[in-house]
């Protein structure tokens, strides 16, 4: 099951120091996962690759000479601490997406429940009628149909009435 693995490479990821110099480990996390979600949730692959790219990496100019020593120790502490912070990010990005998949498939795994509740209304009306399916229809339009023959009587055409003059209409004779 996918939830078995996702947890354990959540393990995996977690053993993992989140410091500048493991990112090359943190790399090759995503490499081996990224397999594993293509084939288990692919829909998410392109989410995956937008938060497992490698963060911009703070490098300070150096600078020589006898002050140069100082101001550059003071930019590599600087830049070591914001690549450090740069890669504990990166480290919960990467947590927090296999959270979100560990919880969707907790979800997807749980039964459906049962309704019971009645239901007030239905936008249609299954029983509203029956039709019998005509089984010699075969999807040929009524027009090239061949006429009936043996119709029952109730189904028979009848002919128009005659139309009786109306109560109110008076005949009247020419005198």
């Amino acid at each position: 099951m996918p939830s078995e693995q996702l947890k354990v490479f959540r393990q995996i990821l977690c053993q993992i120091k989140p410091l500048w110099s493991s990112w090359r480990s943190i790399e090759s996390w995503i490499a081996g996962f990224r397999p594993f979600l293509r084939r288990y949730f692919p829909a998410d692959v392109p989410d995956f690759d937008r938060i497992a790219k490698a963060p911009q990496w703070l490098c300070l100019p150096r600078v020589g000479g006898p002050t140069g020593d100082q101001l550059a120790r003071q930019a590599e502490e600087q830049e070591l601490a914001t690549n450090n912070q740069l890669t504990e990010d990166a480290q919960r990005k990467l947590l927090a997406f296999l959270d979100t998949l560990l919880q969707l498939t907790a979800e997807a795994v749980k039964p459906a429940e049962p309704i019971t509740e009645a239901i007030l209304y239905m936008p249609f009306r299954p029983y509203k009628e029956v039709r019998r399916p005509n089984i010699w229809d075969c999807g040929i339009p009524p027009s090239e149909r061949p006429a009936q023959q043996d119709k029952p009587a109730a189904q028979e055409e009848k002919p128009a009435k005659e139309s009786k003059p109306s109560r109110r209409t008076v005949e009247t004779t020419p005198a």
